[in-house]
C-alpha cells in the first residue's frame, strides 16, 4: 500500500519498480495508463471488488505475472497485458462489453481462453502471438477484428457463437494448426483474407482436404521463399561475373606487374656501401651513413607546417613522399616506384632506416600474397560461372505441390466467394417458387 502512488482513488503508478507481489485496496476505481509498465518481476496482484478500469499498458511487460482475476472490471485498456509471458489463467466477468487492441497480445503461456458472452468485441491484435493458445471459446462475439488472433501457432480449435457478424481481415492468420471451427451463425461475413467461407465449411463438415491444403500452403511458401533465395544469389553471382570478378581480377593483375617491377627498381638501384647502406637523398642532400639519414628524416619530419604529403627525396630508387596522419597522430612515409608502399615513422634514427629497409625485402612476399589473391579470384569466378546456371534444386517439388494445391482448391471450391448457406438450405423466396411450378 504504501509503495502504490495514488491519486483521486486511482493507482498511478508503484515506487518499486521490483516488487514482486500488489495488493490494491478496495476503494481504488481505476489503475492508470503505464502504471505497472516493464514491472518484470511482479508475479502476483489482488484486485478490489471497486475496481472498473485498467488503463492502457497498465501491467504490459509484466513478465512473471501468471494469473490475473479481472470479474468487476468494466473496461480494460490498449496492450493492458501485451507480454504478460507467464500469464497463462484469466477470469472474465460479467461487466466487461468488449477487449481492446492488443489487451493479451505476446502472452504466450495462454493455453485456452473462454470469452464470456458479455464480451461482444474482440479488438486488433487482442491475442496476438499467444503461440501457447490452443482453443478458443467465444460465447456471445459480434466482431473479431484485424488480426485479432494472428501468429496463434498451436490454435486447433475454435468455436463461433451465432451471435458472430464478422470476422475482419488476417483475424486467423499463420493459424497453421487449425483444424476445427464450428460456426452457429449460417450468415456470418467472413473477411476472405481472415478464414475463407468455403474454408469454414470444409472444416465444420470434417473435410480432410482441408487438412492437406493447408499443410500445402505452408510447404509451397516455404518452397517459394527458397527459391527466391536461390534466385538472388544467381542475380548476384550475374553481377559479380559481369563486374566485380573481371574488376578485382584486372586491379590485381595491374598490382602484380608493379610489384615486379618494383622488385626490378630495387635491385638495380640497391648500391650498399661497406656499412651495407644505400645512398639516400633528403631535400636535396645526398646521406651515405646511416646516422646522418636517419638524422635527416627525423629533421624533415620536425620542419613540416602541414599535414599534407610532401616530396622529400630518394632512396634506392624509390621517391619518398612525407606525411602527417592526424588521426593516428604519426608521420608516414610513402615509397613510391610503380606503387605506393607505406611505413610509419618512429622516433629512432637507426630504427626508421631499418624499416624502410624491411618494407623493400618484403616486396617479393607481398607478390606472392597478391598471386595467391589472383588465383582465388580466377577460381570464384570459375565456380560463379558454374553456379549461375544451376536451376534450382526443388523446382520439380514445388511445381508438384502447386498443381496439387490447384486440385484441392477446385476441390473445395476456394477459388470463388461462395454465398451459399452452409447447411445447404434454400432461400427465402425458393420454396414459393418450387411450390407454383409444383401447382402448374
Amino acid at each position: 500500500m504504501d509503495n502504490l502512488i495514488i491519486k483521486d482513488n486511482i493507482v498511478i503508478g508503484c515506487s518499486e519498480p521490483d516488487i514482486l507481489s500488489v495488493k490494491i485496496p478496495e476503494g481504488i476505481i481505476a489503475i492508470g495508463d503505464n502504471a505497472f509498465l516493464d514491472f518484470r518481476r511482479l508475479s502476483e496482484i489482488q484486485l478490489p471488488s471497486t475496481l472498473k478500469k485498467i488503463g492502457d499498458k497498465a501491467f504490459k511487460g509484466c513478465e512473471a505475472l501468471n494469473v490475473i482475476n479481472i470479474e468487476n472490471v468494466r473496461v480494460i485498456g490498449t496492450g493492458a497485458f501485451a507480454g504478460c509471458k507467464s500469464l497463462s489463467k484469466i477470469q472474465f466477468g460479467d461487466n466487461i462489453g468488449y477487449l481492446c487492441n492488443a489487451t493479451f497480445c505476446g502472452c504466450t503461456s495462454i493455453d485456452e481462453i473462454d470469452v464470456p458472452k458479455n464480451i461482444s468485441y474482440i479488438g486488433c491484435e487482442c491475442f496476438k502471438d499467444c503461440t501457447g493458445l490452443t482453443e478458443i471459446k467465444l460465447a456471445g462475439v459480434m466482431e473479431i477484428d484485424n488480426n485479432a488472433f494472428e501468429h496463434c501457432t498451436e490454435l486447433y480449435s475454435i468455436s463461433f457463437p451465432y451471435s458472430l457478424l464478422h470476422i475482419a481481415p488476417n483475424a486467423f492468420s499463420f493459424c497453421t494448426k487449425l483444424q476445427t471451427v464450428m460456426v452457429q451463425n449460417r450468415f456470418v461475413d467472413i473477411d476472405e483474407t481472415a478464414l475463407s467461407y468455403a474454408e469454414v465449411k470444409a472444416l465444420c463438415t470434417g473435410n480432410p482436404y482441408i487438412k492437406e491444403k493447408m499443410d500445402l500452403d505452408i510447404a509451397v511458401q516455404r518452397l517459394k521463399m527458397l527459391k527466391a533465395s536461390h534466385l538472388s544469389q544467381r542475380y548476384a553471382l550475374e553481377d559479380k561475373i559481369a563486374k566485380a570478378f573481371p574488376d578485382q581480377i584486372a586491379a590485381l593483375e595491374q598490382k602484380i606487374s608493379g610489384y615486379k617491377s618494383d622488385i626490378e627498381l630495387r635491385e638495380a638501384q640497391t648500391m650498399p656501401n661497406e656499412d651495407g647502406f644505400s645512398s639516400m637523398e633528403v631535400e636535396g642532400t645526398a646521406y651515405i651513413e646511416k646516422k646522418a639519414a636517419g638524422s635527416a628524416l627525423l629533421a624533415a619530419a620536425h620542419n613540416m607546417t602541414s599535414p599534407d604529403a610532401i616530396p622529400i627525396g630518394m632512396y634506392r630508387g624509390f621517391a619518398m613522399v612525407l606525411s602527417f596522419d592526424t588521426f593516428a597522430k604519426e608521420y608516414r612515409l610513402n615509397l613510391k616506384g610503380q606503387l605506393s608502399h607505406p611505413i610509419s615513422l618512429g622516433t629512432d634514427l637507426f630504427g626508421n632506416i631499418q624499416r624502410i629497409d624491411n618494407m623493400l625485402a618484403g616486396l617479393e612476399s607481398d607478390l606472392r600474397q597478391c598471386e595467391a589473391q589472383l588465383d582465388n579470384a580466377r577460381v570464384q569466378l570459375s565456380n560463379a560461372k558454374a553456379a549461375v546456371d544451376k536451376p534450382f534444386p526443388q523446382e520439380d517439388e514445388l511445381k508438384t505441390k502447386l498443381a496439387r494445391l490447384d486440385e484441392l482448391n477446385i476441390l473445395l471450391n476456394l477459388d470463388k466467394r461462395e454465398n451459399e448457406i452452409v447447411d445447404g438450405e434454400p432461400d427465402e423466396g425458393e420454396p414459393k417458387e418450387k411450390k407454383r411450378e409444383m401447382e402448374r
